[in-house]
């Protein structure tokens, strides 16, 4: 199974399971030491849940306590460890190598039992080196050896923490100012301070756009997020970040607090050169998880971290390498921690160092949001273009659409006017067909030829009638002859000569009661009409006078005054008379019957006529 191990590598797993007392598998074992590169004493933190501690600096030997106090920005490798490793709280699972899955918890009591005698040691050591104001060295070799302890179980509210910590130091936190969105502190946002406090000099001074009251204590705008989240933060903006860890044991937590954390001196070097800040007590859980991996001993504790580029073996920096988070320095105790201190490491060493990395990534981030912002206009332009042709491109088919549906209508209103069209000419010669059926049975049955019947018995009226064309037929009606037999005569004078006589139908065209005489039969044909003008066409007047001569159904000729005794009529049109009547005419103008051409009506009375 480890046959294809290097010696070293067999070497480094069997001393893993002698560590473990065989409580890990050996399969398990193996794939531990190969993530972290065959390193035992790795491995062994990760199977007993203890974060690897960090590497002091290479540099020579300190001589004085306050360097010995505050590292320098000379870091290792190892400082470049990735400080945000997935956990339970980013993944929602143990990382491969945790104790949970692999060390059953009954091995626990036994390896403390075990470990007991050098815990007391570096307990005793530690309590000596915190009096002298000494840090106490970390024996990296035998990490394995100290105490399980477990993390503090108290639930941290950042808010609750920030809360106390106002009312503790008497201060108004900078961060609570800008969410209110006021432009200077008022004394009723500080909670109760019983240290009388007076103010540090703050008049005049306006940070983060925020004017400060000179009478009172302000407090930095910590990030109100875990220690990831604040990592996190100082990752995405390319900034760095400040740590302050505070522990209630020892006694100068509250003159830190106090004369530190409120000082305008340190506000007005965080805000300047913007750099994000982040506390927690060690006696919460997210405090005491950032002061193992950060490997705080001593309290209080300043750690700067932001982004740089990784070193390898053959080169310190690499620009085109992804940057990754990297603890700049850790100021440990009080007297590392001073504000002096603090804001001159920060003018003199950790701007200097970081602030061209910074600023060449915040510039490349710049520019990948205005190529985003270029991509995103773009996108937007290349949209709305789009939008504007398929919106003018759907207004064409629509317009296309419009115009067709409106060809098809005047096509189908065209076909329709054409069809009705057709039907009023065939409704209109089925009716002027029926007409002239009527009016060739009016000549077979009122008139027994174009000059006339012949001369009646007795008396008689010898009327002459003139036709428009101007040809004029005298016709003798019996003595009890009506308006229907003139105006009967009249219309069988109009019709074309070129219907012969001869082929007039006997009966009318409609069936009707055999006891009606024809002058009855055709005057019910008449009133159907709307008026006798629609049926007759023409209308008769008296020559002179000129007197209109209407027709009235069964009117006797004896009883009208104009031609009582006979007399001349004149036969006009009436608008809308018939394309055969015109044809009529000039059949009748070559047809040679009675009459002449001139003006004169060569009416002859009955004594002229007697002779």
């Amino acid at each position: 199974m480890d046959a294809h191990l290097t010696d070293l590598q067999r070497s480094a797993l069997e001393s893993l399971l002698e560590v473990t007392g065989g409580e890990c598998e050996r399969d398990v074992a193996m794939s531990m030491l190969e993530s972290v590169d065959w390193d035992v004493q790795k491995a062994t933190e990760m199977i007993f849940d203890h974060p690897p501690p960090p590497r002091r600096p290479r540099s020579p030997p300190r001589t004085t306590h306050v360097h010995t106090s505050m590292e320098e920005l000379e870091i290792d490798d190892d400082d470049q460890e990735p400080l945000l490793r997935p956990d339970r709280e980013r993944g929602g699972h143990p990382v491969r190598g945790e104790a949970a899955p692999f060390l059953p918890y009954i091995t626990r009591p036994l390896i403390s039992i075990l470990s007991l005698p050098f815990s007391l040691l570096s307990s005793l050591l530690r309590f000596v080196f915190g009096i002298l104001r000494i840090p106490f060295p970390r024996f990296t070799g035998l990490t394995f050896i100290s105490p399980l302890r477990r993390p503090p179980t108290r639930e941290w509210s950042p808010e609750r923490w920030l809360r106390e910590l106002e009312e503790e130091t008497g201060a108004v936190s900078l961060g609570r100012l800008k969410a209110q969105g006021r432009g200077a502190a008022s004394g009723s946002e500080a909670g109760p301070s019983g240290s009388g406090l007076t103010s540090r000099g703050t008049g005049g001074l306006t940070i983060d756009g925020i004017q400060l009251d000179e009478s009172k204590n302000y407090l930095p705008d910590f990030l109100l997020t875990t220690y990831e989240a604040a990592l996190r933060e100082t990752q995405r903006t390319s900034a760095i970040l400040a740590v302050f860890l505070l522990s209630e044991e020892h006694d100068d937590t509250p003159a830190f607090k106090r004369d530190v954390l409120t000082n305008s001196t340190l506000l007005t070097t965080l805000s300047t050169h913007a750099i994000l800040t982040w506390a927690a007590p060690t006696s919460s859980r997210e405090g005491w998880s950032a002061a193992q991996k950060l490997g705080a001993t001593s309290f209080p504790f300043v750690a700067f971290i932001a982004l740089q580029p990784p070193r390898t073996s053959t080169s310190h920096s690499s620009h085109s390498s992804t940057p990754v988070l990297t603890v700049l320095s850790r100021h440990q105790g009080s007297s590392a921690t001073t504000v002096e201190k603090l804001t001159s490491h920060i003018d003199d060493q950790v701007i200097p160092r970081v602030s061209t990395y910074l600023n060449r990534l915040k510039g490349q981030q710049r520019a990948r949001e205005m190529e985003r912002e270029l991509r995103a206009q773009q996108d937007l332009a290349f949209a709305e273009a789009a939008r504007k042709d398929r919106e003018r491109i759907e207004a064409r088919a629509l317009e296309e659409r419009r115009k067709a549906d409106e060809r098809r209508r005047l096509e189908e209103e065209a076909r329709e006017a054409e069809e009705q069209q057709k039907r009023e000419e065939e409704e209109e010669k089925r009716k002027e067909a029926e007409r002239m059926e009527w009016r060739r049975w009016t000549r077979h049955t009122f008139v027994s030829s174009p000059q006339g019947m012949g001369k009646p018995s007795g008396q008689g009226l010898r009327i002459a009638v003139r036709l428009p064309t101007g040809t004029r037929l005298i016709h003798t009606f019996p003595a009890n002859a009506t308006m229907t037999d003139l105006y009967a005569f009249v219309d069988a004078s109009l019709i074309p000569a070129s219907l012969d006589p001869s082929s007039d139908p006997p009966s009318p065209p409609l069936n009707t009661p055999g006891s009606s005489s024809p002058s009855e039969i055709l005057e019910e044909e008449v009133e159907d009409y709307p008026s006798p003008d629609e049926y007759w066409l023409f209308t008769l007047a008296s020559s002179f006078p000129r007197v209109s001569l209407p027709w009235r159904p069964a009117a006797p000729l004896a009883d009208v005054h104009e031609i009582k005794g006979g007399g001349q009529v004149v036969v006009e049109m009436v608008s809308n008379s018939r394309p055969e009547s015109r044809v009529s005419r000039k059949s009748l103008e070559s047809s040679g019957g009675e009459g002449d051409d001139d003006d004169s009506d060569d009416y002859k009375t009955e004594s002229e006529d007697e002779e």
